[in-house]
Formats: C-alpha cells, sequence, structure tokens
C-alpha cells in the first residue's frame, strides 16, 4: 500500500489533540485538510475564507528565501529588524548571521526581527520581499492570499485562507532544504550560545514531520502541519 501524506491548515484554539479539533462557536474558524500529492481538497469548514495568517507567513518567507539567497550568506542586522514586535529572538542592529541560522530562527523560534532581517537580505525591504511573496504565491495558482509582510504581523491587507496556506506548503516540503528546516525538533545558530527548540509540539513529538504555528490577537491561533 502507497503512503500517504497530507496537510492541514487551520484556525482554531488549539489544545495539542489532533489537527482537525474545532470549537464551532469560533466565528471565524477555518480548516483544510489536502492531499499532500495531489493537492486534493479532502476535508475542510471555511477553507477558502481569506483570514489574516499570523505566523503561519513564514512558511513562505522562508521558501522564497531560499529559492532567492544562498543559505552561508551573510546578513548585516538593521535597527529595524531589531526593534520588531511580538515574538522575537533578540537580534541586535548591526550584529553578522547567516541567513541559514536565520531561517531556523524564523521557523523554530518564529522570531519576527529574524523574519525581518531575512526579507531585507533578499529584497532590500519588507515590502519589496512582499512584492516577491505574492508573486510567488500567484505562481503557485492560490487566489484567496495577499502578503504585505514576512513575519505575519497584522496589517489590513495581509491574508491567506486555509486551502491556499495548505497549497503552498505543497512545494515549499517538496523543497529539500526547506523540509530539513521546518522539521528540524532543534537547532544551534553558530552566531549564538543558545539551543532553539521548535515550538510546533507535534514536530518535536514526532507526531507530525513539519509545520507552523502562530497566533496574534487578529488572527487567533493557528496550526499547519505535514503528515505522512
Amino acid at each position: 500500500m502507497t503512503r500517504k501524506t497530507w496537510i492541514a491548515a487551520s484556525r482554531y484554539f488549539w489544545f495539542g489533540c489532533f489537527f482537525l479539533l474545532l470549537f464551532s462557536n469560533q466565528a471565524h474558524a477555518a480548516y483544510a485538510v489536502i492531499d499532500a500529492d495531489s493537492g486534493r481538497l479532502l476535508e475542510e469548514q471555511q477553507a477558502h475564507s481569506s483570514l489574516p495568517p499570523a505566523s503561519i507567513t513564514k512558511i513562505w518567507t522562508v521558501f522564497i528565501a531560499l529559492q532567492e539567497a544562498q543559505t552561508d550568506e551573510t546578513v548585516q542586522i538593521s535597527q529595524h529588524a531589531s526593534n520588531q514586535e511580538g515574538s522575537s529572538v533578540y537580534l541586535e542592529a548591526k550584529e553578522a548571521w547567516s541567513l541559514e541560522s536565520l531561517l531556523y530562527a524564523t521557523m523554530l523560534q518564529s522570531g519576527n526581527d529574524a523574519a525581518v532581517a531575512v526579507a531585507e537580505h533578499v529584497a532590500g525591504s519588507e515590502e519589496a520581499f512582499a512584492t516577491v511573496m505574492n508573486e510567488y504565491a500567484r505562481e503557485a495558482g492560490v487566489t484567496s492570499t495577499w502578503f504585505q509582510n514576512p513575519s505575519g504581523l497584522d496589517q489590513d491587507r495581509h491574508y491567506v485562507s486555509a486551502y491556499d496556506m495548505a497549497l503552498l506548503f505543497k512545494p515549499a516540503m517538496q523543497d529539500h532544504r526547506f523540509r530539513v528546516i521546518a522539521s528540524a525538533k532543534q537547532f544551534r545558530p553558530k552566531e549564538r550560545n543558545s539551543l532553539w527548540i521548535n515550538k510546533h509540539r507535534l514536530v518535536t513529538n514526532d507526531q507530525a514531520l513539519a509545520g507552523k504555528t502562530g497566533y496574534t490577537l487578529a488572527a487567533g491561533r493557528m496550526l499547519i502541519s505535514y503528515f505522512e
């Protein structure tokens, strides 16, 4: 029997039971489960509704960076990147980091500062990087998604649908470099004496192969997971 793989993208309050756990009293709760090989939609609720994505945005940020740059490149941290609100790995202005370390910081620690540093290095600014994100998203065939920043912080015109996000995760997981980063349980950056643990508990507990969590007040709790 051929082993099946699938991707689940959802927006709801997460209690760690199973990816289809959903509280129906959440007016904007949505989820999509797709076959990771064909992209066929298997299960859904409001799968095509455009909603704020929070930090699952960073899946596309890391994937785009891998298409546009080399992981051994050196990134100079800007004052703007170091001043990002929300989740952070506490980068300091003028520090030099490898792009590889910043990609792990973005995925495993959900560092908004790391995501912005990656975007500025690859495209010169957050705005320019968002343009590249949208170009790749259009090429991937999604229709209910628009990116305005690389971190997922709330902005009026920054939104995805659960189905679109699952579809975007599909080509990302087909990139071996991305797959290694997204499935890592931990990472120790060479620039700092730290051990970063993946915040996605299904990954660290061997229940999912890869994924990303996210949360903002506007978006609520987000989760995208890849299962085999």
